[in-house]
């Protein structure tokens, strides 16, 4: 009852998104060294079934996003993600504490606390390194809303906050709901390209702040 609940809240929450269908973006496949920068967006591309999403080739599942807190460079994709530490909301089922996260962006383990395999070589093309334009003070202070949250829950019925948040309450994130209300807090910006009450990954992705040349790494 809970899954058919949640996938009607989701039709019905999405519905707007239908008359607002951007272009996607064609995203040629990297090979070589990838450098990943503290402040960068990995994300996994979802499904382009799911009600309301934008389009993004190699989309599966129900997609992810982390923010980067520190990153490295390495011609090793897995290597590189080793040594990645990222800050997430995720929605496997584990205690509240481990709901919102900073861990290894490839980590592997019989806990389900402490494995993150979200980004490994079997979604080969459906990964996107995303990088603004952003001053160094613009990305320490996205940083800083993202890691305050990690007294938060996950929850797909969480909402986006059009009104500036000045406090730490515990609040509801999902993985890419919680990336959308920093850049939203610290710099006004709305990344969800159709502006759907859900943002999705794909909706990051196709953001035109991710347009100039070298800001997305299709990996």
């Amino acid at each position: 009852m809970k899954i058919l609940f949640t996938i009607v809240w989701l039709s019905f929450t999405s519905i707007s998104c239908f008359s607002q269908s951007p272009i996607p973006k064609k995203i040629k496949l990297h090979i070589g060294e990838i450098e990943f920068k503290r402040g960068d967006i990995l994300v996994k591309a979802n499904h382009n079934n799911l009600i309301g999403s934008s389009f993004i080739e190699g989309g599966a599942t129900f997609g992810h996003a982390a923010i980067i807190l520190e990153g490295g460079k390495d011609t090793n994709v897995i290597n590189l993600l080793k040594r990645t530490t990222i800050f997430e909301s995720h929605s496997r089922d584990v205690p509240k504490k481990d709901q919102i996260r900073k861990i290894k962006a490839y980590q592997e383990s019989s806990s389900k606390d402490s494995v993150c395999l979200t980004f490994s070589n079997k979604y080969i093309g459906g990964r996107f390194l995303l990088r603004a334009n952003l001053s160094e003070d613009q990305i320490e202070k996205i940083i800083q809303f993202i890691t305050d949250q990690d007294h938060g829950t996950s929850s797909w019925r969480a909402t986006k906050n059009y009104n500036k948040m000045n406090d730490n309450s515990p609040r509801n994130w999902y993985c890419s709901l919680i990336i959308w209300q920093a850049f939203y807090n610290v710099l006004g910006e709305d990344i969800d390209v159709n502006q759907g009450l859900i943002v999705y990954p794909n909706d990051i992705i196709n953001s035109p702040l991710f347009s100039q040349q070298g800001s997305i790494i299709r990996f």
